[in-house]
């Protein structure tokens, strides 16, 4: 077996990573979902990577570290400041010079719990100097490890004795070296074609449709850094185009597999070291031993600190400008990466969540972030080793005095990168011109949404039409229907889909329990306020259709328990979203407008807490809340109000439905309620019934699939959704 792999896979490590990552991406485009069943060896490479990796680079940065003399560490931190500098340069540049390619487009996406995270400013404190060092590497905290080895190895240096110490920690490293050499070498191979077959079957069309303007400008980007990376090492240091491709085939087939850098670093240590001493043969033997031990100090130490990857990653904010319409000046960019730069040492997600709050973004953009995560993480793991890689090539042949810097070989390589960076940007552009134009789907998609169950025995009818009847289960069962009064156009609770069919979070729930009581379904829609006196004078059996639970209604109607737990949000014209980005600075000489739909909302205590949640800097915000007929009335006069109140769950269905509004998700997770049914009559039995068959529901899971299939618009739902749909047509 042992003689059949050496036949198959490349001879060397570099070469069987590729091997693997380039088989992963075939079968995974034609197997698709089929090779799930090998999705384990995936986990097993990752994990026993990750157990080897961090004490190999604690070992490998102690020992590197505590051999080198002064003269070394003055040279590795004048050349490595400025190679490091010059790296955050050009992915800052990148960050302010891509979004040129964008041209105009109008978008929204569904509700996602993740939109309801509140961002933090990272504490770099926490982050780079914890309690102790053991609770840093239990929790992979690897800059606090980092930190930790480097004042490790900088005090070994003045030990008088200091082999005594660092002997035992280089045969440890050489444990750790041969432990990793043993996963990389029969582990990785299968594992990163594991894990990229996976990744690929999981690519939707739809997800590369949307993502389409996001993929297309990450290209160009990850192409030019890319051209200018090989250029500088081919044209001005010795290493040659074979060498590089050397350096870097291996840590990147793992990095982009895996989306894990981490433990792609020894590769990368053992590669940068193997080809860089291979040009060293004529230097000393001290000299080329300094050399590699510089090599060992400066991949970890570079990987510890905001990457040219996560630089780069950055781009997505101004993106997220573009993406509704409201494209960054230069000047805001660049006042971003100022704070978006120190903010990524508290991860990517959270630097883009206060890059949102900085530029006065909707937070819901998070969403788009998210969807687009999985490929966004691998080119920042990709683009970093690139960045980790050039800095070290820099800063070795700096302190030998070996780069070739000539002003002709520097203006012309920066003329042909400059014209092809150009050409490729006014292509990219004019491409996105062409293929988005009418393409958003995001509404179309929840327009064609069919119930989860077929409606048999629904009827909709007028409301007026219904007379005076006793409420009890009895008279339910024995008249043959259940009369269910709907607020009309409440996606994604109760609206009508393209075909003209009613359908909704609410239908289907109504729906079932109509099933379950053995009885058809009728409905009549109006608003609240219209129907709410016919529920009270008996002409309606329940009233529903996203009815957030105020505490008020139960004096005059029944109330079931809440069957879905919902958040205040704020709808906004485009327009208007600034103004909730920036307070209390944007309001100027009068109070917020709010406006709602059920007029039991306007209640004092909720106005104060919405007012709270709104200030800053311990200004109060003055707000009023009007109450308005209907949704449709409020985005016809939206540019006279400064928001809707509604729930983020419902407000992400409104913004998807008019991509012109934005849902701003600005109390968080502060302002919860639940969604109730209205029951008539003040029949105690019926309520007891229906709270005993919500609660059975919510225990059998059909309330989270309603929630998955009609909130989030998840798209194995919807998949399944139609397959039984296509079984029951056949």
């Amino acid at each position: 077996m042992r003689r059949l792999i050496k036949k198959i896979l490349p001879g060397s490590i570099g070469g069987r990573c590729f091997f693997g990552l380039l088989l992963g991406i075939v079968f995974g485009f034609f197997l698709g979902e089929r090779l799930e069943i090998i999705a384990p060896i995936g986990k097993i490479f990752l994990r026993a990577s990750q157990v080897v990796v961090m004490p190999y680079l604690i070992c490998e940065l102690i020992s590197s570290l505590g051999r080198l003399k002064a003269s070394s560490m003055q040279l590795l931190i004048r050349f490595g400041g400025l190679g490091y500098l010059s790296v955050l340069l050009l992915g800052g540049l990148v960050v302010v010079v891509m979004p040129g390619v964008l041209p105009n487009l109008d978008s929204a996406e569904f509700f996602s719990p993740d939109l309801l995270e509140q961002s933090v400013l990272p504490d770099l404190v926490e982050t780079y100097v914890p309690f102790n060092i053991f609770s840093a590497l239990a929790a992979d905290n690897f800059p606090a490890v980092v930190l930790f080895s480097v004042f490790v190895g900088l005090s070994a240096q003045r030990l008088p004795q200091k082999e005594v110490l660092l002997g035992p920690i280089e045969q440890l490293r050489l444990i750790f070296d041969h432990l990793n050499g043993l996963v990389v070498k029969w582990i990785a191979p299968f594992g990163i074609f594991s894990l990229t077959a996976t990744t690929i079957a999981s690519l939707t069309p739809a997800l590369i449709l949307r993502s389409k303007a996001l993929l297309l400008i990450n290209l160009v980007a990850f192409a030019c850094i890319a051209g200018l990376s090989f250029g500088f090492v081919i044209l001005f240091t010795p290493l040659t185009m074979q060498a590089s491709w050397r350096i870097l085939r291996g840590p990147l087939s793992i990095a982009a597999s895996s989306g894990n850098l981490f433990i792609a670093l020894p590769l990368l240590t053992k590669n940068l070291r193997k080809e860089i001493e291979l040009l060293l043969v004529s230097d000393s033997t001290f000299e080329r031993q300094r050399i590699l031990e510089e090599i060992s100090a400066l991949v970890p130490v570079a990987f510890s600190l905001p990457s040219l990857g996560q630089v780069v990653s950055l781009s997505f904010l101004p993106f997220a400008a573009w993406f509704i319409d409201r494209p960054l000046s230069p000047s805001e960019t660049v006042s971003m990466l100022a704070t978006g730069i120190p903010a990524v040492a508290g991860g990517l997600k959270n630097a883009i969540r206060l890059g949102l709050d900085q530029l006065g973004l909707p937070e819901n953009l998070i969403g788009l972030f998210l969807l687009n995560a999985d490929w966004l993480y691998r080119e920042q793991k990709i683009l970093s080793l690139l960045g980790i890689a050039l800095l070290v090539v820099f800063v070795v042949f700096a302190g030998l005095n070996r780069l070739d810097f000539k002003p002709l070989k520097v203006f012309g390589a920066s003329t042909l990168l400059l014209t092809l960076a150009f050409s490729a940007g006014l292509s990219g552009r004019s491409y996105l011109s062409h293929s988005l134009k009418s393409s958003y789907q995001n509404d179309k998609i929840l327009m064609r949404l069919s119930p989860l169950e077929e409606n048999l025995g629904l009827i909709v009818g007028s409301c007026s039409s219904w007379h005076s009847m006793p409420t009890t289960l009895k008279d339910i069962k024995s008249r043959g229907y259940l009369r269910v009064g709907v607020q009309q156009e409440v996606a994604p609770w109760a609206f009508r889909n393209e075909s003209g069919s009613l359908v909704g979070f609410d239908i289907d729930l109504l729906n079932r329990l109509a099933v379950d009581l053995g009885v058809r379904l009728e409905i009549c829609l109006s608003t609240l306020d219209q129907i709410e006196p016919l529920l009270k004078s008996g002409r309606l059996d329940i009233v529903a259709g996203g009815i957030i639970d105020d505490g008020l209604r139960f004096n005059e109607l029944l109330t079931t328990d809440g069957y879905q737990k919902v958040h205040f949000a704020l709808v906004a014209a485009d327009e208007k979203v600034p103004l909730f980005q920036d307070f209390p600075g944007n309001l100027v000489d009068r109070p917020l407008r709010l406006v709602v739909t059920d007029r039991e909302l306007i209640d004092r205590n909720l106005r104060d807490r919405m007012a709270e949640l709104l200030s800053k800097n311990d200004r109060a915000i003055p707000i009023t809340i009007e109450a308005i007929p209907s949704r449709d009335y409020f985005y016809e006069n939206r540019y006279l109000y400064d928001g809707l109140i509604l729930s983020a769950e419902s407000g992400a269905s409104w913004s998807v439905l008019y991509p012109d509004t934005t849902m701003l998700p600005v109390f968080g997770d502060s302002l919860k309620a639940r969604l109730v049914l209205l029951l008539g009559g003040r029949n105690l039995a019926f309520l007891s019934f229906v709270d005993k068959w919500i609660n059975k529901q919510d225990s059998l899971g059909w309330l989270d699939k309603l929630f998955r299939y009609w909130v989030l618009v998840d798209q194995v739902e919807r998949q399944q959704v139609e397959r039984q749909q296509v079984e029951r047509n056949k």
